[in-house]
């Protein structure tokens, strides 16, 4: 009787070993777009995201700003997360005015707003 709990415990140790439970995080990206500021400071990433076990696809778009410091790391900031894959148009009207376009947005209620002294527009 006991080995026949020792061999129970070894089967269910060899079955949970052998999953990896971090499967389910697995996502791929794949970057889109990238378009700088005029001044270089700043970079507009588009890209989407395929998250493996079926959880999802996604177009993210972040902001990135160059180290001014060689200690220092990069600034990041995700703007906005849209279910599925979209086309998304990035304009710098400036140095500090962003415009983002797509027909993704049409049906969602995005606020223009700012961060930091970047001014946000979504069409």
């Amino acid at each position: 009787m006991k080995s026949l709990k020792l061999y129970f415990i070894f089967v269910a140790f060899i079955l949970v070993a052998s999953c990896n439970f971090m499967d389910h995080a697995k996502c791929e990206d794949t970057v889109i777009n990238s378009v700088k500021s005029p001044d270089g400071k700043y970079t507009v990433i588009v890209y989407h995201r395929s998250c493996s076990a079926g959880t999802g696809k996604y177009t993210w778009i972040k902001l990135t700003k160059e180290s001014s410091s060689f200690w220092s790391s990069e600034y990041e900031e995700t703007l906005i997360s849209i279910n599925g894959y979209h086309s998304v148009e990035i304009t710098w009207v400036s140095s500090t005015q962003l415009e983002m376009k797509s027909p993704a947005f049409e049906n969602k209620v995005l606020k223009n707003h700012k961060l930091g002294e970047i001014e946000i527009t979504y069409k």
